[in-house]
């Protein structure tokens, strides 16, 4: 059986702004296993972001509150450590590769001034130690010259090697898992499939467990064994990468995947949006929160929220549809028509 690297139990995360408090993770509980690749997938605004930087305890309070949940990590929960505890954790055993490689670096200190803070702070390696360490980083993520590129600045990255910096940092010291914030969002298309093989080489030599935050499930069914659908702050499918892919349960998960173009098949499909807009999430509405946009939308989702019910073994799925008394629904199109 899997070990449990991170437990997450019921994550409540709130902002307060001008026009009310958003409720922007409600209820999140979910398990990283040593080793694995977890996905969370979804919409831009959906919560993604905000759960992992709860994780990290890099959410702004104020206006930022985390206020309800545990954090399991190594048998402590993390939110209950000070914030000099929490430095002991963050890039040592816990490290993230932010969304954006133009901004995460600081323009005015070079490259391996970089990279040898974490490895000075947390491994406690001399100057010249760190220097190594963080030639052979460069080199582990393939950028050429690395002693050379030791010395230059961010602008003098292009934006995939600045990625693969980043990688290269988050990495130094062997933690024991890497969230990776959209790490290929801000790339074009061929740099964003030598990312995402760097991880995954990265992942099978250092055995380091991944959570992956992305919009793209083409990158997904590529890296990860896990897959985490989240809609309006709440996990509303999670299952294996073939449960998602072959037997969706969720209507909103089928329009995740009806937008996304296939090029396993020879078969013309049109691509088809999800119509509509994500819930306020000052007001989140009543029931379901997907109803307003689902085209099988009954009227007990628009007045009670779906508990979670078991597919199978380790997939789960927050529908109505899933109720013996609902409709029967294939992925796509009610049966019959």
């Amino acid at each position: 059986m899997a070990e449990v690297l991170l437990s997450v139990r019921d994550l409540e995360v709130r902002f307060r702004t001008y026009a009310g408090e958003v409720q922007a993770v409600r209820g999140v509980s979910f398990d990283v296993n040593k080793g694995e690749v977890v996905a969370l997938v979804g919409e831009s605004g959906c919560g993604k972001t905000v759960t992992v930087l709860s994780i990290m305890r890099l959410i702004q309070i104020p206006p930022g509150n985390i206020a309800r949940g545990s954090i399991i990590f190594g048998g402590r929960d993390l939110l209950e450590l000070s914030e000099s505890e929490m430095q002991h954790v963050r890039g040592n055993r816990i490290a993230m590769v932010f969304q954006d490689p133009m901004t995460s670096l600081n323009p005015v200190f070079s490259v391996g001034n970089q990279l040898c803070e974490p490895l000075i702070l947390h491994q406690h390696l001399a100057g010249g130690a760190a220097m190594k360490r963080a030639v052979q980083m460069l080199e582990m993520v393939n950028i050429p010259n690395a002693r050379e590129r030791l010395g230059q600045y961010p602008f003098q990255f292009s934006g995939g090697m600045r990625q693969r910096a980043m990688i290269a940092m988050a990495l130094s010291c062997n933690p024991e898992l890497l969230i990776a914030d959209e790490p290929s969002t801000a790339l074009d298309v061929t740099i964003q499939a030598q990312i995402i093989d760097l991880l995954t080489e990265l992942k099978r030599k250092m055995d380091t467990a991944i959570m992956l935050i992305t919009h793209d499930l083409g990158v997904v069914a590529r890296i990860a064994q896990k897959v985490m659908v989240m809609y309006a702050g709440k996990i509303i499918e999670r299952g294996t990468v073939r449960d998602i892919y072959r037997q969706p349960r969720h209507p909103y998960t089928w329009g995740l995947l009806a937008a996304v173009p296939r090029l396993d098949t020879r078969e013309k499909k049109r691509l088809v949006p999800i119509y509509g807009q994500p819930p306020d999430l000052i007001d989140p509405p009543k029931g379901c929160a997907f109803w307003q946009r689902c085209n099988y939308a009954m009227k007990i989702c628009t007045e009670m929220e779906p508990e979670s019910v078991t597919v199978s073994d380790g997939h789960e799925v927050c529908c109505w549809l899933e109720h013996s008394m609902a409709p029967k629904v294939e992925w796509g199109r009610a049966v019959g028509q």
